[in-house]
């Protein structure tokens, strides 16, 4: 029974995973105009930053190969090709090295190129998860697959603790007003309808506010409620 549960446990960890760099790939490609020209995520603007700038010039030479747009794009979509590969077919052990590598490779590459802008806070939690299911892809074991899953859950559980008490001490998140506060920057919201709706509905705008804050502080009780109400945590945590 634990075998079976555990390989079902890796399995949705997977398919959450391979959903969440889906979303960001869509994001990113819906996004495109800025990743090419003179757009704040082209290379030929963040390539001006000292952090850039002072590399010594074998790494500036790599950077300046892989993050162009001519190849940095086909490289987030080959990144959304093995999401959508784990999304559909979510392969077991050995199987499951390739698509996770893909994932893992070009997104410490991403958190490298945004160098001037800080790395992407999903992308930035993401990665620690993806390497400890790419090892338990190298070592498919019971007891690496425990330890693994183990990882994963404790790591979530901090991400989301540690968000939801660092927002306590913002003043808009404690009066209920981050999320209207943030529709205003299109850096959050790309969506002009979105920011419309969040903008006229102040009441709905503080629900979700409240909400986002509440789910984090009291995330980690997953661990401890068991079956069945673990689900409605991790419902209400997605």
């Amino acid at each position: 029974m634990i075998v079976i549960e555990t390989e079902i446990a890796i399995t949705w960890t997977l398919r959450l995973v391979s959903v969440c760099i889906l979303i960001d790939t869509f994001e990113k490609l819906a996004r495109i105009r800025e990743y090419t020209g003179g757009g704040l995520l082209s290379w030929g603007w963040l390539e001006q930053f000292v952090g850039f700038r002072e590399r010594r010039a074998p790494i500036r030479g790599f950077a300046s190969f892989f993050f162009g747009a001519r190849i940095w794009i086909p490289l987030i979509c080959l990144r959304g090709v093995a999401s959508a590969g784990l999304l559909i077919w979510t392969p077991k052990g050995t199987a499951a090295i390739l698509p996770l590598f893909v994932i893992f490779v070009v997104g410490s590459l991403e958190n490298y190129r945004r160098l001037p802008y800080f790395p992407e806070v999903p992308n930035r939690f993401a990665l620690p998860i993806i390497g400890a299911l790419l090892l338990q892809s190298l070592v498919p074991s019971q007891i690496v697959t425990n330890a693994v899953l183990w990882f994963i859950a404790i790591q979530s559980c901090l991400s989301y603790a540690t968000a939801g008490f660092s927002k306590l001490f913002n003043k808009d998140w404690r009066t209920g007003v981050a999320i209207q506060t943030a529709s205003n920057s299109v850096y959050y919201f790309t969506s002009a309808n979105v920011a419309k709706f969040i903008d006229r509905s102040p009441t709905a705008a503080r629900l979700v506010t409240y909400s986002i804050l509440l789910i984090e502080c009291v995330f980690p009780l997953v661990l401890v409620v068991g079956s069945p109400f673990y689900l409605f945590f991790l419902v209400w945590g997605v």
